[in-house]
């Protein structure tokens, strides 16, 4: 399968369930042969709608430690979040505030600084993970201890047939999965990080359909569902072959995963082949048709007999339409 441009994805996603891995497969879907024993940069591999998410430890830690240009001044330094931010005792609990003047002016000058500053200081594994960076690093190695948390984020990469390839990452939302120090009292049971671009997190709402389920072949259209479906998609198929079926399964992995177009597009030899054939089916009312009948398929129910709408007549000339509302006098 071709390899996609690059695509947005948002997910909710435990890092408690993530594995870890090399880096030899996300090098070898970026065009890259590698192969050593001791391999320094670590890799995620986390789940999410049939798709394997690869996500490389320096980006997590681009995601986590923000803004970059201040923390990874320090990251990478035999310093600790103690010479960067200082416990205050205040009205509503114990908030974090930075040392230095000029640290407050640029921490504080960010959407989401304060607030992940406050997690980073008060729980465990926040710690933890700070600290994990520069003593990687000192053994010339890229990775982290993951900290406990369940996050919603966002995604950039990508998609190589079921795999995802992340390049850059943003969390949200982040909601820690242990409790705080003692001495932190009570804490946020969870953290909103406000984001000046929140463009991924809304995936084209309208085009992303929940409701649809694997097959018994993920996403893709098994032989046996394409069989039995292929005529609401052509009702009258032309002579000589045809690539319906291959942006059929371009359709269902966008609307399941909330890729883009432009991924979706790279699927199939063609521009804006995907699209279009999608706009085509949608504005017949094939797709509607489509969609309700695979998902009594995977669902295991009869299918019903497909009936023309009342304001609807059929053009059985044209193979690219199905219906088309009558004309009113």
């Amino acid at each position: 399968m071709p390899e996609s441009g690059k695509t947005k994805l948002s997910l909710t996603t435990n890092l408690d369930d993530w594995q870890v891995s090399d880096s030899t497969e996300y090098l070898a879907l970026s065009g890259t042969q590698y192969h050593v024993r001791d391999d320094s940069h670590e890799i995620y591999v986390a789940r999410h709608l049939g798709l394997r998410l690869l996500i490389p430890a320096l980006v997590l830690t681009r995601a986590l430690f923000m803004p970059n240009a201040i923390f990874f001044n320090h990251l990478y330094r035999p310093s600790s979040l103690d010479q960067l931010v200082a416990p205050v005792l205040r009205a509503t609990g114990l908030v974090c505030a930075p040392v230095h003047r000029d640290l407050s002016r640029r921490i504080g000058a960010t959407v989401s600084g304060p607030t992940r500053v406050q997690w980073m200081y008060c729980f465990p594994s926040a710690r933890e993970a700070f600290a994990s960076v520069y003593a990687n690093a000192l053994r010339r190695a890229i990775r982290l201890a993951l900290p406990k948390l369940v996050g919603d984020a966002v995604l950039t990469g990508t998609l190589h047939g079921r795999v995802f390839a992340a390049s850059a990452m943003s969390l949200h939302r982040l909601e820690p999965n242990e409790h705080a120090f003692s001495w932190a009292g009570e804490q946020p049971t969870q953290f909103i990080l406000p984001s000046a671009d929140r463009s991924g997190t809304q995936l084209n709402a309208v085009l992303k359909n929940s409701e649809l389920i694997e097959g018994p072949n993920g996403w893709r259209l098994a032989d046996s569902e394409w069989l039995r479906l292929n005529h609401i998609i052509r009702a009258n198929p032309t002579d000589g072959p045809n690539d319906d079926r291959a942006i059929v399964d371009a359709i269902l992995i966008k609307l399941a995963t909330g890729m883009g177009w432009r991924s979706a597009n790279g699927m199939v030899e063609g521009a804006t082949r995907v699209s279009s054939f999608y706009q085509n089916l949608r504005r017949s009312g094939r797709w509607e048709d489509f969609e309700a009948a695979l998902l009594c398929l995977r669902q295991g129910k009869k299918l019903a007999p497909l009936r023309p709408r009342q304001d609807a007549v059929l053009f059985p000339h044209n193979p690219r339409i199905r219906l088309r509302p009558r004309k009113t006098l």
